[in-house]
C-alpha cells in the first residue's frame, strides 16, 4: 500500500514539476530535489533482492539534480553535476550487467542493430559540438561514451532476461541518453524550444522506466 503511493506521489510530483517548469520555473526549486528519494524509496519497499549498484546510481543522480539547480550561480555546479551523473551511469552499467543471465536465444542481428543507435548518435553529438565546447570538450567526450557504454550494456540484456524487463529498461536507457544529449545540444549548441520540459520529463520518464525494468527482471 504504503509503496503504491509513493509511485502515485512521484507521478503527481513529477506532473507538477513540469508544470512548474513551464510556467513558474522557481517552484521547481521545491519540487526537483523530491522526485528521485521517491522513486528511490518505491524501489525499496517493492523489491526484495535490492541492487546496490542501481541504488547508489539513483543517489548519485539526485545529487547531480541538485547541483544543476545552482548553473546559473557558477559553472563548477555543472561540472559537479555531471560528474554526479557520469557516476550514475557508471553505476547503471554495473547494474545492467548485474541483471542479466545467460543467452538464451541468438539475434546477433537485433543486438547489432540496436547498437548502432548510441553510436550514432554519441558522433554525431560530439561532430556538431565539439568545436564550441571550449573547455568542457574532454568532459563531454568522456560522458558522451559513458552514456553511450550504458545503453550499449541496456542492449547486451537482449535474451538474458525476460522481454518485459528487456524493453522497459531499453526504453528506459534510450530516454536518459536523449535527455542528456538535448540537454548538451540545449547548453553548447542551438537552443531549442521548451527545452528544460522535453530534458526533465525524458529524463524522469527514463528514471521511473529503468527501476521498472530492474523490478520485472525479478
Amino acid at each position: 500500500m504504503i509503496s503504491r503511493l509513493l509511485l502515485v506521489l512521484f507521478f503527481f510530483l513529477s506532473f507538477l514539476h513540469l508544470i512548474f517548469i513551464s510556467s513558474s520555473p522557481g517552484l521547481g526549486f521545491f519540487t526537483k530535489p523530491l522526485l528521485i528519494p521517491v522513486l528511490l524509496g518505491y524501489y525499496l519497499l517493492v523489491q526484495t533482492i535490492k541492487h546496490k549498484s542501481l541504488i547508489i546510481a539513483l543517489i548519485a543522480c539526485w545529487i547531480g539534480d541538485c547541483l544543476l539547480m545552482f548553473t546559473e550561480v557558477h559553472s563548477t555546479f555543472f561540472l559537479a553535476g555531471l560528474t554526479a551523473f557520469l557516476t550514475g551511469h557508471i553505476l547503471y552499467i554495473f547494474c545492467f550487467r548485474t541483471i542479466t543471465g545467460p543467452e538464451k536465444v541468438q539475434t546477433p542481428a537485433l543486438g547489432y542493430l540496436l547498437s548502432i543507435l548510441p553510436v550514432a548518435l554519441a558522433g554525431w553529438l560530439i561532430g556538431t559540438l565539439w568545436s564550441g565546447l571550449g573547455s568542457f570538450q574532454i568532459p563531454v567526450l568522456i560522458y558522451t561514451l559513458v552514456i553511450a557504454t550504458m545503453f550499449l550494456h541496456a542492449v547486451r540484456r537482449l535474451n538474458r532476461t525476460n522481454s518485459k524487463s528487456f524493453q522497459i529498461l531499453l526504453s528506459g536507457a534510450f530516454l536518459f541518453m536523449l535527455s542528456d544529449s538535448l540537454l548538451a545540444y540545449n547548453m553548447f549548441g542551438s537552443s531549442i524550444p521548451f527545452s528544460g520540459l522535453l530534458v526533465m520529463s525524458t529524463y524522469l520518464s527514463a528514471q521511473y522506466l529503468i527501476v521498472k525494468g530492474v523490478l520485472e527482471h525479478n
